[in-house]
């Protein structure tokens, strides 16, 4: 078990490449 390196760690940083999904969303009805 010592060889796995924290799988809890890398599940953290997924979230957090995600470039905000709710400022395009916004931006789609501002150019109407």
């Amino acid at each position: 078990p010592k060889a796995e390196p924290e799988p809890e760690l890398p599940l953290v940083l997924v979230p957090e490449a995600e470039p905000e999904p709710e400022l395009p969303l916004v931006l789609l009805p501002a150019g109407h």
